[in-house]
């Protein structure tokens, strides 16, 4: 874990440089809680984001769901390199818009450090 103020931010992040994203005095990794809908989204998406494929029809004729799909890859990428935590709220826990298939046991996680 880093837990120093790192002048060139080191494995984390360069906190100075995002005084408006991060609060005065944050160090150490960027947790981010993250809805059910997301994690949702990574299980059908995920492979085809990291492997930068190309993502179906269907999903490619919503420009703002593609959108963020891309920022949710941009983090992923991001993720691979610095820092993050990703945390699932207890409320996020029950409420998913269907339940995650039986692919989601085997399918694109990240264990935790």
């Amino acid at each position: 874990m880093l837990h120093e103020v790192a002048e060139d931010g080191g494995l984390g992040f360069c906190h100075h440089v995002l005084p408006g994203l991060l609060p005065p005095g944050y160090h150490g990794p960027l947790v981010v809680a993250v809805d059910s809908n997301v994690l949702i989204d990574l299980q059908q998406h995920g492979a085809a984001l990291m492997n930068d494929e190309s993502l179906p029809d269907r999903v490619a004729a919503d420009i703002a769901y593609t959108n963020e799909l891309y920022g949710l890859a941009d983090l992923l990428n991001l993720w691979l390199l610095r820092d993050i935590r990703f945390v699932v709220t207890p409320a996020q826990r029950p409420t998913p818009r269907r339940s995650p298939s039986a692919s989601w046991n085997t399918g694109f996680r990240r264990s935790t450090r």
